[in-house]
């Protein structure tokens, strides 16, 4: 039996949409440049064929600082110098650009973002299958500029926001059945960031494999041609700095791994501490969180593969890149964006049950509030100042609970909670 379940009111859309407006404004201004400059700078240091300079490691920082400050100078760049990660093709592909004022990158990246709010509305509605009119377009709008990690990235200049809609135009083009188109998606994500590829673990359990294989042998291709035309040096000097990023935790409150909030509350490293550590009583709390996960996870997973089942392909994702967010020793908080489609289809979800739990409705709200919210106001050097520090680590591990529920609720169905309740959310 199909129910129609009423939309919410037009009021509270325009409340939704006015508030996420003064959010959105409120985060965003005024742009930097923070997270922006480090690619023009790699980039022009490829220019000046200047390798040894593009990438630096922790020894090296106050030396590479130095030489990186006449170029900052020059070029009208602001803000304190954060060490380029990216791989070396991206900075060998935007060279041309690379002596351009750093503001003109500031503006057209901010430009781009302004115009990924829409698309990324677009992409939560395709997530919950919700037929697109310009009502269900303004709720989907209305979340995307409620949610602080969408902000967040397009004031620090991030091109993490297009890198998400690739990902996601993956995974939708996954449960269209259009494995090879979305296999190669994400493997070019994959190539930039590495850590997205974590998410190839969904499709293997739903037994995608084209998927699978099309994203691999995108991501060796592009490695491939990078080394036969940049050489090995400059990769020898990007692979010694992501590997050494890779294994430290940076306690700077921006940073909302497990780890990284765990180190603010253990220690008394200051909350805008930019300084990594590392140490033994740090790697015991991360193989516990990992020990963790994989027993919450795993009977999940299994019973995925036997049954191939394509409804569990959202939440399963989620579950996944969940997880992952939440366990690597630095996860900045605009990473979050990548579980915001995952977020709408479980208030989408939550919201079409035929039978409401109230524990599960109030589980999601509150994810979804720490989640969205920017609560750094509430941050400081008192234990609840630290603890609050974490708002958005506390928002994605209640959502990974609240979709680990959800996946044994869809494993057994009960009669009064099926996939056949349906929300008019455009009419």
């Amino acid at each position: 039996m199909e129910v129609v379940r009423r939309p919410p009111p037009d009021w509270l859309l325009i409340v939704a949409l006015l508030t996420g407006l003064f959010l959105w404004q409120r985060t965003v201004f005024p742009l930097w440049m923070v997270d922006l400059f480090h690619i023009q700078y790699a980039s022009y240091e490829w220019k000046q064929g200047e390798l040894q300079w593009m990438y630096t490691s922790i020894e090296d920082t106050r030396d590479w600082e130095a030489h990186r400050a006449p170029i900052a100078a020059k070029l009208g760049a602001e803000g304190w110098p954060n060490e380029p990660l990216y791989p070396p093709f991206l900075h060998a592909l935007l060279s041309p650009f690379a002596d351009a004022d750093a503001a003109s990158w500031m503006y057209t990246v901010f430009a781009m973002n302004l115009l990924l709010l829409p698309a990324f509305a677009l992409i939560v509605l395709r997530a919950c299958e919700v037929r697109c009119s310009m009502r269900s377009i303004l709720w989907g709008l209305a979340l995307v500029m409620v949610c602080y990690p969408m902000a967040r990235a397009t004031k620090l200049g991030q091109i993490g926001p297009l890198l998400v809609a690739i990902t996601w135009l993956a995974i939708l083009a996954l449960r269209r059945s259009r494995q090879v188109f979305g296999g190669i998606l994400l493997g070019i994500v994959g190539a930039l960031k590495i850590f997205p590829l974590s998410l190839l673990l969904a499709p293997l359990l739903l037994r995608r494999f084209r998927f699978v294989t099309a994203a691999l042998v995108t991501v060796i291709g592009i490695y491939a041609i990078s080394l036969f035309a940049l050489g090995l040096e400059v990769h020898g000097y990007w692979w010694k700095a992501i590997t050494k990023f890779g294994n430290l935790v940076w306690p700077f409150f921006g940073n909302q791994s497990l780890a990284g909030w765990f180190v603010r509350l253990t220690s008394d490293v200051r909350m805008d501490d930019y300084r990594p550590v590392l140490d033994t009583r740090i790697v015991c709390f991360r193989l516990a969180a990992f020990g963790g996960c994989v027993v919450a996870i795993l009977p999940v997973a299994m019973r995925i593969w036997r049954k191939s089942n394509s409804a569990a392909a959202i939440p399963l994702i989620g579950l996944v890149m969940g997880a992952v967010l939440l366990l690597l020793p630095t996860s900045w908080e605009h990473y979050w964006l990548w579980m915001l489609p995952v977020l709408g289809w479980a208030i989408h979800r939550e919201w079409c049950r035929q039978r409401h739990s109230a524990t599960s409705a109030v589980l999601l709200g509150v994810a979804a509030f720490f989640f969205l919210m920017k609560l750094t106001r509430c941050y400081g050097e008192s234990m609840l100042g630290r603890l609050i520090s974490g708002s958005q680590t506390i928002g994605l591990t209640l959502l990974v609970l609240w979709l680990l529920l959800e996946m044994r609720r869809m494993a057994d169905p009960s009669p009064y909670d099926t996939d056949e309740t349906v929300v008019s959310a455009s009419r």
